[in-house]
């Protein structure tokens, strides 16, 4: 990578960390929910008769199926999502948020909204606010497109396509790729440094 790049790539990664760790926080104050609880009981009551079948449940959360399964046994325990056999297909799952599920999610909502706007949406301007948006909306593309390349080679029984340079792990080479002119560096032999204190 080169500098501009690494830059980009740590303001990225701090930020976000720094950002869930508040959400995290509000989220478990207010309802002891975690933020990928939060997330589930969203899209479902974004939902028809708030309920979605697991399987686009995960996709749209862009999860593992075994993953969800999970997070959606701890919301049951605290009967704030249900599981129910879907009538359109027998083999099919649906889950369903319950009544406490959307007071605990209308308890939840403002302390979020209000966490998200101080942090992220009033630091920026309405430009920088669409530019944010479509840069974000160009990487997730990229990664759906690619993870969808994948599942497709996979099905076929090939070797997934590995989009990504492997790191060069010659002696001397560097785990951030090539530079522009095609030899290995690391941040550190171009004059930067990498901070780890986030």
């Amino acid at each position: 990578m080169t500098e501009s790049e690494l830059g980009a790539w740590m303001a990225y990664l701090k930020a976000t960390h720094l950002l869930e760790r508040r959400v995290e926080e509000q989220l478990k104050a207010d309802s002891g929910l975690t933020h990928a609880h939060y997330e589930i009981l969203a899209k479902l009551s974004a939902s028809p008769d708030r309920q979605l079948r697991m399987t686009d449940l995960a996709r749209k959360l862009v999860v593992s199926k075994s993953g969800l399964t999970y997070q959606i046994g701890q919301l049951e325990k605290r009967g704030l999502v249900e599981r129910t056999a879907c009538p359109s297909d027998e083999r099919g799952v649906l889950a369903v948020l319950t009544g406490e599920g959307m007071r605990c999610l209308e308890k939840t909502a403002p302390g979020h909204v209000a966490v998200v706007r101080a942090f992220l949406i009033d630091q920026l301007t309405p430009d920088e606010l669409e530019t944010m948006t479509r840069i974000m909306s160009k990487a997730a593309a990229a990664m759906a497109e690619d993870a969808g390349n994948a599942a497709e080679e996979k099905g076929r029984g090939g070797r997934l396509p590995r989009t990504v340079p492997p790191p060069d792990t010659r002696p001397g080479g560097s785990p951030f790729g090539p530079s522009p002119d095609g030899r290995g560096h690391s941040p550190r032999s171009r004059g930067s440094s990498i901070r780890t204190d986030a």
